[in-house]
């Protein structure tokens, strides 16, 4: 059985930075994390067991950010969809620009309207 690790960072709203998983460096962003309405801080996920091993024992953990959250499957993740997996977000069923731009919208009415979510970049950005 795998499990799905939903990790979030405890004072800031995004961070790039790297781990070490099997000779290998993977580089690893906590992202969508906003300032406004209120402060939402940067999350990651990841179902590799070998990246969630060298997240959980680094320094920064519980320092920069934590375990926020564990989704144990009925099923093995296949090693090519880690990356797939690791895209994870909390609105699953959007899955169009146009589906994205309405949620953002319908979230954040007094902020955003369709004149300030032009184009893809600009909808992907704010998401």
């Amino acid at each position: 059985m795998a499990s799905i690790k939903r990790y979030q960072l405890l004072n800031n709203i995004s961070l790039t930075t790297h781990f070490l998983v099997e000779n290998s460096l993977v580089t690893v962003t906590f992202q969508h994390g906003m300032r406004t309405p209120e402060i939402v801080r940067g999350r990651f996920s990841t179902s590799d067991p070998g990246l969630q091993e060298a997240i959980e024992a680094s320094p920064a953990f519980n320092v920069k950010y934590y375990l926020e959250k564990e989704e144990v499957t009925g099923k093995e993740t296949p090693r090519a969809k880690i990356a797939e997996v690791a895209k994870a977000t909390d609105y699953p069923d959007i899955l169009t620009v146009k589906a994205a731009r309405e949620l953002l919208i319908e979230l954040f009415p007094d902020e955003l309207r369709p004149s300030v979510l032009p184009n893809r970049n600009t909808v992907m950005s704010r998401a």
